[in-house]
């Protein structure tokens, strides 16, 4: 063999090494590619579900922050002036709850404790996993008397879709629901009372 066919002997398998490296680098690629396609996805559902944790712990929070405020309000004979439901949301909750979260997506029910606290039943905002508020009423008490207000905030969700036992049907969508309640003593105020509701 001459030194001339020698030369071409090297100069090919050069190439042919330099394609293989070239192969085995795209190869890797699509490797990471896999390993993304298989590994990013689970990542990026368990990023969303911990984001969507921290939203309903916000979200339950600020919704308790509301019950104790506009639950103080009925305590101490103000929320008694409010001639209904829509009347008390407007006056008492919202300003409460501006900035905090959106106060047209708060149902709030205030009632009286018939029997004792204990044993008096919740309106539940949920029947066969469909939202439904209708059991909510205003009704402000009397001095002295036991009272019990609910509240419900219906937010949207992107987690619950994807696992329905996370939310509720509302309409044609699927919703998150938060739910506070607070008891209390009516205190002995002075002013109008809301007997016979």
């Amino acid at each position: 063999m001459n030194w001339v066919d020698r030369r071409h002997y090297l100069v090919a398998g050069k190439n042919i090494l330099r394609l293989l490296k070239r192969g085995s680098r795209t190869g890797r690629a699509g490797t990471t590619a896999v390993e993304f396609a298989v590994l990013g996805v689970p990542f990026l559902m368990f990023f969303l579900f911990l984001f969507e944790v921290g939203l309903d712990f916000y979200m339950q929070t600020a919704l308790d922050y509301v019950v104790a405020e506009t639950s103080r309000r009925v305590q101490i004979g103000a929320g008694q002036s409010a001639a209904s439901a829509a009347a008390f949301q407007s006056q008492y909750v919202c300003p409460v709850a501006a900035g905090l979260l959106n106060c047209n997506a708060i149902t709030i029910g205030v009632q009286p404790v018939t029997t004792d606290f204990y044993t008096q039943q919740l309106t539940t905002p949920t029947t066969g996993g469909v939202l439904n508020t209708s059991g909510y009423a205003y009704c402000a008490g009397t001095p002295g008397q036991l009272m019990l207000v609910q509240a419900v905030y219906v937010s949207p969700t992107v987690v619950g879709m994807l696992v329905p036992g996370m939310s509720v049907l509302s309409g044609s969508s699927r919703v998150r629901v938060t739910t506070s309640s607070m008891g209390f003593v009516n205190e002995s105020f002075t002013g109008p009372d809301t007997v016979g509701c």
